[in-house]
């Protein structure tokens, strides 16, 4: 019985470290240039390297899902860089698709949730890592937060109610772990 638990409370103190590693590898990774300031409706998002970066790491483990495959936390249909596959791409479950139509996906998509914004955000002047975070956040989610509008207008982002809201799957009140993990990481961008 106590080798059960002394495995257990290893297993624990294991994944917590594993977890915190993440979140100090990430600060470290993407944090750079941060204090940086952009209009928000004329940056080039697709463009802004960091978060085409983190934006494949988050949503591939920094490597592209070439087969469209189904999610089996919210049961989309995706392929890429985490897209969304719609009855436009002309593809099904188990179709194949090459790294340059990957990338490009990932552009597409990076131009779409970056628009959800501009009509909260036009003319603002915010700082690079919150415009960058907001793009994740709407990629992610597929909306763009009214409450997020108001922290990056403001200038910065309440850690605690960002990983506190938008970490359960659709239709669903269970937190998802890796909503949580997604949502730290995202405050790395700032």
């Amino acid at each position: 019985m106590k080798k059960n638990m002394l495995l257990v409370i290893c297993l624990v103190g294991a994944a917590m470290l594993l977890v915190a590693w993440q979140f100090l590898y990430c600060k470290f990774k993407y944090s750079k240039n941060s204090k940086d300031m952009v209009i928000y409706d004329t940056w080039a998002a697709h463009e802004d390297e960091v978060l085409r970066q983190f934006l494949k790491d988050v949503e591939a483990s920094g490597k592209a899902n070439l087969t469209v495959f189904k999610n089996t936390v919210d049961g989309n249909i995706e392929v890429g860089y985490g897209h969304v596959v719609q009855p436009s791409d002309n593809l099904k479950l188990g179709d194949k698709i090459t790294q340059e139509k990957a990338e490009g996906l990932l552009t597409n998509d990076i131009i779409k949730h970056h628009k959800l914004y501009i009509p909260k955000l036009k003319g603002q002047e915010i700082k690079t890592g919150i415009a960058r975070l907001l793009v994740s956040h709407a990629y992610n989610t597929g909306t763009a937060s009214d409450t997020l509008v108001s922290m990056a207008l403001q200038g910065f982002i309440n850690e605690d109610w960002h990983t506190n809201h938008y970490v359960t799957a659709k239709g669903s009140t269970a937190v998802v772990p890796g909503l949580v993990n997604r949502r730290k990481n995202e405050l790395t961008l700032v």
